[in-house]
């Protein structure tokens, strides 16, 4: 069969880019017919008008010094707010008190008046810096509150992941909470750039500092030059434009995620290779089983699992087969120790040292959700959890077997339900854990999918205990299975 690409021209940037040309053109043609309208230059000045002007204005010294005070004092005010406002908000996010103490300070400076606080700032400080004082005030109550609500946004199932696969704090940082956080920045900030350049120069109109664009807008009102207004105007509204631009274009970069395959420090280990693939050498894990005693898990009245009581030896394969909402997938959250039994004991014993209960074990685990990041590319999915003793090249000669090829550096979003239950089996099955946990793992799979993913699970779970939930007896009888049935 051959298959025929197409490109589709969803739009061409170059014409967007004259239309919003030729709109701009019909918005000053308006404004100048309604100058000639008007036929008075004092009451309402026209663009040519206007132009004239600040070209006038341009070539005067202070002109740019002006520009350039304002520039600083304002944008000063808002980097003083904005860096404040996210470390505030992050602080308040891990701890309920303090984000009840600042709570009352949030709300008074979002509400207060502008014009009583220019008045109370004059008093105390002078008028040289109000206008960074002022954009303070109006930007940090944005920014803190709209991280504040991106970070308690946050999906509880990637973090609940991220406990599974032992991420660093930076990991999930950058790529759980960032992307979590950046809807509700990026809307924030673009207001907040507008919001300060607005507050900063009326400021700056009532308390005059010397070489500002206030006290230059302030003498154009007084000698009832309006073309002098208009052209102040446009420099505002230049400036602000120009500098909302530049701060979301750089949230925008930092908040790009996949930018090639994570760099990973990897303990050097000699893999042996044949002549088709490279596979994973023994390693030297802590042998465990894992034992439930008299283990009851409630949600209020309901009894998931009642009085359950099994021990699944180390080295074992054990299928947990049931009917839907039987408590397959919360037996296997007892496993990972994501749920807490409300009866009984779920413990960890290590084989190696007899009596010994491990306490926190490493587990792998494929969730019944695939919970991938999804800006992330393939690959980079299965890197963030992968054993560091191997090397980016065995793990993607690995993974390549189950996943073709030309989509490991395509983002998890784009791919099939297929292709992403694949990237989260394999995540699981190549991470470090002494205890693999996969939840319904071949969901979602065609037969021979299902069949391959099948086989290089039992070839790269190098003897570790792997416990399965699945509907498939098939499956349980292809794997040699202990099969656990709960009613």
């Amino acid at each position: 069969m051959r298959i025929v690409k197409k490109k589709l021209k969803i739009g061409n940037p170059q014409s967007g880019i004259w239309k919003k040309m030729l709109i701009i053109v019909f918005w000053l043609v308006v404004w100048q017919i309604v100058c000639l309208f008007v036929d008075n230059p004092i009451f309402f000045a026209g663009p040519l008008e206007m132009l004239k002007e600040l070209a006038h204005m341009a070539g005067k010294r202070d002109f740019m010094a002006s520009v350039f005070h304002s520039l600083l004092r304002i944008m000063g005010g808002f980097c003083i707010a904005f860096i404040p406002a996210c470390l505030l908000a992050s602080a308040a996010y891990c701890s309920r008190l303090l984000e009840d103490v600042l709570s009352p300070f949030v709300t008074f400076i979002k509400s207060v008046p502008v014009a009583s606080v220019v008045v109370l700032l004059l008093i105390w400080f002078g008028a040289e810096y109000l206008s960074a004082y002022v954009t303070f005030m109006v930007v940090f109550p944005n920014i803190y509150l709209n991280v504040l609500t991106g970070l308690k946004n946050t999906d509880k199932e990637m973090l609940e992941m991220a406990e599974v696969f032992r991420f660093s704090f930076l990991q999930k940082f950058l790529y759980i909470y960032r992307p979590a956080v950046m809807p509700y920045l990026l809307g924030s900030t673009a207001v907040s750039v507008g919001m300060s350049f607005k507050s900063g120069v009326a400021a700056e109109v009532i308390g005059l500092p010397v070489s500002s664009i206030g006290e230059g807008l302030y003498n154009a009102k007084i000698y009832l030059n309006t073309a002098g207004v208009f052209a102040w105007t446009a420099v505002i509204i230049c400036l602000s434009s120009l500098m909302e631009w530049l701060v979301v274009w750089l949230l925008k970069q930092f908040a790009r995620q996949d930018r090639g395959t994570l760099k990973r420090k990897t303990r050097e280990t000699r893999c042996k290779q044949d002549a088709q693939r490279i596979r994973f050498t023994p390693d030297t894990r802590e042998e465990i089983s894992f034992v439930l005693e008299d283990v009851t898990v409630s949600f209020d009245e309901n009894k998931v699992l009642d009085h359950m009581d099994a021990r699944l030896d180390a080295g074992g394969i054990y299928c947990i087969m049931g009917q839907s909402g039987c408590g397959k997938t919360t037996l296997l959250r007892v496993c990972a120790g994501l749920q807490k039994p409300t009866d009984g004991r779920a413990y960890y014993r290590s084989n190696s040292v007899p009596g010994k209960n491990v306490g926190k074990n490493k587990t792998g685990m494929a969730f019944q959700e695939d919970r991938l990041c999804m800006q992330l590319s393939a690959l980079n999915n299965v890197l963030l959890a992968a054993d560091h003793k191997y090397s980016t090249e065995t793990i993607i000669s690995s993974f390549g077997e189950i996943f073709p090829e030309e989509a490991l550096q395509q983002p998890a979003g784009q791919l099939s339900g297929g292709m992403k239950r694949r990237i989260a089996v394999a995540r699981a099955v190549l991470s470090d854990a002494d205890c693999l946990l996969l939840d319904e793992p071949f969901a979602g799979l065609d037969e021979a999918n299902h069949e391959r993913l099948l086989r290089w699970i039992l070839q790269n779970r190098n003897d570790r205990l792997l416990i399965v939930t699945t509907h498939e007896e098939a499956d349980a009888a292809r794997m040699g299975a202990v099969v656990l049935r709960l009613d």
